[in-house]
């Protein structure tokens, strides 16, 4: 398989002495999310979003809503919770056959049992290996 040297713009190396670059499969990078995406009003119990996060979107489920904001149970990263404002929330977001969809324009997604990835990468530059 296909492997491919990120350079993240945003996410910086530990102690912060320059971007984080890491090695990923090539079914692991994304493009840029499309700037026209739906916004968002609200979200239902369990319903998939991505979540911005620690400069990175991640995706997750909605648990509940306190407030204003929406908790966000990420599965991958060992159930952790997060409480997340609108602002920082988007449908969720899958890469099928080079096309970028959500649940709302594909409801065909909700069926699919394994996803392709965790962690959608926000901003990113790919180099091949």
């Amino acid at each position: 398989m296909d492997m491919y040297v990120v350079k993240y713009k945003e996410l910086l190396e530990n102690y912060e002495c320059g971007p984080l670059t890491e090695t990923v499969f090539n079914n692991e990078v994304r493009p840029v999310p499309p700037h026209d995406q739906i916004r968002a009003t609200g979200f239902a119990y369990l319903e998939k979003v991505d979540a911005l996060d620690n400069d990175g979107w991640w995706m997750g489920k909605i648990t509940r809503k306190e407030g204003s904001n929406y908790k966000v149970d990420f599965e991958t990263t060992g159930d952790d919770e997060i409480a997340c404002p609108l602002s920082c929330l988007r449908f969720h977001l899958d890469w099928r056959h080079g096309n970028t969809r959500t649940l709302k324009s594909d409801p065909s997604l909700f069926h699919t049992s394994k996803l392709s990835l965790s962690l959608i990468y926000s901003t990113y530059v790919a180099n091949g290996l």
